[in-house]
């Protein structure tokens, strides 16, 4: 059990996960309103869903985004969208998380410079060119 010193504001042993850049961060570096008894993680049940859901919902939102600027199918591309970020929820936020932005970024530099004529229509929606 970890055990947390409130005169220096932090634990006194180290985080076992090692979870956070600092070893002695843990919860948030929040024990007021966060609970980790035995220095695991603060991550319940409730805290993964919301997690999960978070991230397909932004997935499904950046894959349409890029799919309307692509000019790909927009269903298809949310679909994906949401399934990458449900993986990235589930496998680690970081990398998955950033694979979906490097691949939304490579797929928007590719509108911009596969055409010299303009791809944006009236109030700045975009549409295939």
């Amino acid at each position: 059990m970890r055990s947390y010193d409130p005169q220096i504001g932090r634990w006194a042993q180290q985080d076992p996960y090692e979870e956070f850049a600092s070893p002695y961060v843990g919860m948030g570096n929040d024990p007021a309103n966060n609970i980790d008894p035995n220095g695991g993680s603060i991550f319940t049940g409730l805290t993964l869903a919301g997690r999960l859901a978070v991230t397909t919902i932004t997935g499904a939102f950046v894959g349409g985004v890029v799919g309307m600027a692509t000019g790909d199918d927009t269903w298809t591309s949310m679909g994906t969208g949401a399934g990458l970020g449900l993986l990235s929820g589930l496998g680690g936020i970081g990398k998955l998380a950033a694979s979906v932005v490097i691949q939304g970024a490579n797929q928007l530099s590719k509108v911009f410079n596969s055409s010299s004529k303009s791809c944006s229509g009236r109030y700045g929606k975009w549409r295939r060119c």
